[in-house]
């Protein structure tokens, strides 16, 4: 059987198989056993033989694990003739049978009659309706037809009499609360028990040569559908029927309804009408029309047996239909996205993707969603998948209210779920309907927890057919919508699939085992399709027709390009609504949302798609990341971030994760030009805080060179300082003094000074280094005939107050003081007196190096300097007969 849509894209019903083939054989039965009429109820299907046999059919689950209906029991009435009409009182767990013109009453559902004691049968039955209504009813109004009149009674745990009203003729009735819709041989009438009004409303045949057999059906509380003859074609070929609604007053109550052959059977189910035609021009078929509309929305072809169709019959509460389609699309696969570590196949390929051992194996237990899970398909939704047990997933069958039945089978006309509707729109490349079609279903039921998982499954199953027409956009909404795990999204870059797979065995994850994603079941195809997909694959692909060629022609380059950016704006949406819907969950955030691994995966690709950016919109998103994501790694988009400018964003990381010396090597870097950022001011002077307020003796050390060739004095303001926080041993002092030495001499003697004179080092050889460093600067300016002539003067200037002081009884004063506080101030006098100083203050300097040094400066040098050799002659303890003539011409 097949369905064959006329007017519609999405057909409303899908007939399925309920039972292929009646199984009974009671005793004393004659000839071929068939159906003559049916009901159903929750899992239970009751079937009425034309032997009077009352068969019970059952769902049950089959080893395969499979759902079918199966015979489980069977009950003969006593007529042994054609049951004529079962009707359900679920609410009294009771079946009303019709059968050769008695009314038997028997238990649900075990088909056991009830005894007579309690409920007598009915004989001199026509026919009978109880009150179909959809709520419970107890007790039941029961119409009894006879061949005089109508009887009502009240079936509870009796059967109450309540009246009787004078009716003959009377073959047919449904009744709706207090109003009945009779038939007899001419008319249909409204009966209304509660105004006791009597209306013939319509004729059955309204042709005096073509009469039809009654039929009606309750349309709506109150109201009815009636099937009235209006003619035929002259060769009466063409008979003309025509459905009429009317009210409990027989007033019409909505537009009626046309049909090219009369009906066989006819059923409401809700806004739609169900009438099975077996002698149609398209042959048995189902016609499905709406309320109010002549037009066929779906016509269910029967194929052609020598079963022929016989009944349509409308089960008020509905029965389970053993399909497991939806469901089986709903389970839950897990399959590789990412190859191990340790596997000999490189990150970045994806021909692993369509190997027949690619990690597309299913769990053991397939496990389908929950009522209760809204993102059941991953734990990354809403944390852990919960599967449903066997019985669980019996009593989550689809359910219908409409059965159609031969002589011998049963088929249900199934309501077209959502899932099977919106795929057959993708399979004819309808996406766009599809994506519409599944917009208003959610509009309409997107509160309903069990199609939760319908919906993210087509959603993303529309997400995928968007990506291969490049409209990357609609594809991430769409996606996003579905619940994508975004790690699958990032894959379609090579770059960013390899970063992803990095991240996720960076943090103790084993680079033995794969790591895998959680899919449904009926998306692994696409799945798989998606992993081997890149957006150069996809652009490349979409291909129209540019001559000479899309990769030639530059219209043709200008598409790619664009294609390209939409990728990536399609993309960085995406994970904007991941990040923003992870925030808004907070605590409350699990599965994906609260694993640390994607969550790093997502922030680190976001962060590189904002750095890229050049809008500023995407420049405050960035900051916001930076400054509000707890898990990223800065090694993972360092990089990125100074290739695209964002110095001052990777500043305030490595300040906030306390790396002062990452932000004093980019300060650094700013200072010698290596990188640029406007909005940091003077960065030297931060090196200077940052290094001042270190804590870090490794961190001064490093940079304190480098800030002494930019900054000579904050430079040794930090040697000193930085001594004090952290004291440095003497061979560490040496080696430091050295360094600097080659990199600024000047700067060396400050430093050489503070260890002799300041921090009082005892070291000889720093003391013989001051030492030498005096007497070397002021040899060297000797050197200089204008300042050696300065000197001499000096000297002369020294002497001549030496006589005036002898020529009175003035004392003169000795020389250094003459020196110090006598003679103008320079810069040869201030090395002078320090070189004297030292000479006489230290006992430390190696002075025979110092005498050495003198005696190769020259006689010439050497007189200027008498001064220092008496020093020095003193301190080694020459005899005053040795010491030079010269010495006594200043006093010391």
């Amino acid at each position: 059987m097949e369905d064959n849509n006329r007017t519609e894209a999405n057909p409303v019903y899908e007939l399925c198989p309920l039972i292929s083939q009646l199984q009974s054989s009671p005793v004393g039965s004659h000839g071929k056993v068939s159906i003559s009429c049916i009901q159903a109820l929750g899992s239970d299907i009751y079937i009425g033989c034309s032997n009077g046999t009352l068969l019970r059919y059952v769902l049950n689950e089959t080893e395969d694990g499979t759902y079918q209906y199966t015979p489980i029991s069977e009950f003969m009435l006593q007529t042994r003739a054609s049951i004529e009409d079962i009707q359900l009182a679920p609410s009294l767990s009771m079946a009303l049978v019709l059968s050769d013109g008695c009314i038997f009453f028997l238990s649900l559902p075990t088909l056991a009659l009830v005894p007579p004691e309690i409920i007598r049968p009915m004989k001199n039955a026509i026919a009978f309706a109880i009150n179909e209504t959809s709520g419970p009813q107890e007790p039941v109004g029961l119409a009894l037809i006879k061949r005089d009149g109508i009887g009502f009674w009240e079936l509870g745990a009796k059967l109450v009499h309540v009246q009787e009203f004078k009716e003959s003729s009377i073959i047919l009735a449904r009744r709706s609360g207090p109003c009945l819709c009779l038939a007899d041989t001419e008319n249909y009438i409204v009966f209304n028990l509660s105004t006791r009004l009597h209306l013939p409303f319509h004729p059955i045949s309204t042709s005096e040569n073509w009469k039809i057999l009654p039929q009606i059906a309750v349309s709506n509380p109150g109201e009815f559908l009636v099937v009235a003859c209006m003619g035929t074609s002259p060769d009466f070929r063409n008979v003309y029927t025509m459905g009429i609604f009317v009210n409990e007053n027989g007033d019409p109550c909505q537009d009626p309804i046309n049909w090219e052959s009369p009906p066989t059977s006819i059923a409401v189910d809700e806004d739609l009408i169900a009438s099975l035609h077996i002698d149609g021009p398209s042959g048995e078929v189902v016609e499905i029309r709406r309320k109010g509309a002549t037009d066929i929305i779906q016509s269910i072809a029967l194929l052609k047996s020598p079963d022929q169709a016989k009944l349509l019959s409308f089960a008020r509460r509905g029965f389970a239909v053993p399909v497991t389609s939806r469901l089986d699309k709903l389970r839950i696969s897990s399959m590789s996205l990412f190859e191990p570590l340790n596997s000999s196949r490189k990150g970045g390929t994806r021909d692993h993707l369509h190997e027949p051992d690619s990690g597309l194996t299913p769990p053991p237990t397939p496990k389908t969603p929950s009522n209760n899970s809204r993102h059941s398909h991953r734990r990354s939704q809403s944390g852990g998948k919960q599967g449903l047990t066997s019985s669980q997933i019996g009593r989550s069958l689809p359910t219908a209210r409409l059965l159609v039945a031969t002589s011998q089978s049963v088929y249900a006309l199934l309501p077209s779920n959502l899932i099977s509707q919106v795929e057959q729109l993708l399979d004819k490349g309808k996406v766009k309907d599809a994506a519409s079609f599944l917009s208003q279903a959610q509009a309409k039921h997107g509160k309903n927890e069990t199609l939760a998982a319908d919906f993210q499954y087509l959603n993303t199953r529309i997400g995928v057919e968007y990506l291969h027409q490049t409209a990357f956009e609609d594809a991430g909404d769409a996606l996003f919508r579905g619940g994508l795990d975004p790690r699958l999204l990032i894959g379609l870059w090579d770059d960013w699939r390899e970063l992803a797979r990095r991240l996720s065995y960076a943090y103790g994850t084993n680079p033995d085992e794969p790591i895998r994603v959680e899919v449904f079941s009926g998306l692994e195809k696409q799945m798989v399709t998606l992993m081997g997909l890149t957006v150069e694959t996809i652009v490349t692909n979409y291909s129209p027709h540019l001559k000479p060629s899309t990769s030639i022609s530059s219209a043709g380059k200008e598409l790619r390009a664009s294609l390209h950016w939409n990728a990536k704006k399609m993309l960085k949406k995406y994970l904007r609504k991941f990040c923003n819907r992870r925030r808004f969950l907070q605590d409350g955030a699990n599965g994906i949302y609260s694993d640390e691994g994607v969550n790093r995966i997502v922030d680190t690709v976001l962060v590189i798609l904002y750095a890229e950016s050049k809008d500023p919109e995407d420049n405050n998103e960035l900051s916001m990341l930076l400054d509000a994501s707890q898990i990223l790694r800065i090694e993972d988009i360092r990089d990125v971030l100074i290739s695209n400018g964002h110095i001052a964003s990777l500043i305030r990381l490595y300040e906030r994760s306390g790396d002062t010396q990452s932000v004093i090597e980019i300060y650094v870097q700013l200072v010698e030009g290596q990188l640029t950022e406007s909005s940091i001011l003077d960065p030297l002077e931060r090196v200077k805080r940052l290094l001042q307020a270190s804590t870090s003796r490794d961190i001064v050390q490093k940079y304190i060179l480098w800030l002494l060739r930019k900054d000579r004095t904050s430079g040794i303001e930090l040697m000193i300082s930085s001594d004090a926080k952290h004291p440095r041993s003497i061979p560490e002092d040496i080696l430091l003094l050295s360094k600097i030495q080659e990199v600024d001499s000047d700067a060396s003697l400050v430093f050489l000074e503070y260890l002799v004179l300041q921090k009082q080092t005892l070291d000889p050889s720093l003391h013989t280094q001051l030492v030498l460093r005096y007497l070397d600067a002021l040899l060297v300016s000797l050197q200089d005939p204008k300042r050696l002539d300065q000197q001499k003067e000096t000297i002369e200037n020294y002497r001549i107050t030496q006589n005036r002081s002898s020529s009175s009884t003035t004392e003169p004063p000795p020389f250094l003081w003459y020196l110090a506080f006598d003679t103008p101030m320079s810069e040869d006098k201030t090395t002078r007196l320090k070189l004297d100083f030292m000479l006489q203050g230290s006992s430390k300097y190696d002075m025979e190096a110092v005498r050495r040094r003198l005696r190769i400066a020259g006689r010439g040098i050497d007189k200027m300097l008498a001064l220092e050799m008496a020093i020095l002659e003193a301190k080694v303890g020459a005899p005053l007969s040795v010491l030079s003539p010269a010495i006594y011409d200043v006093r010391l």
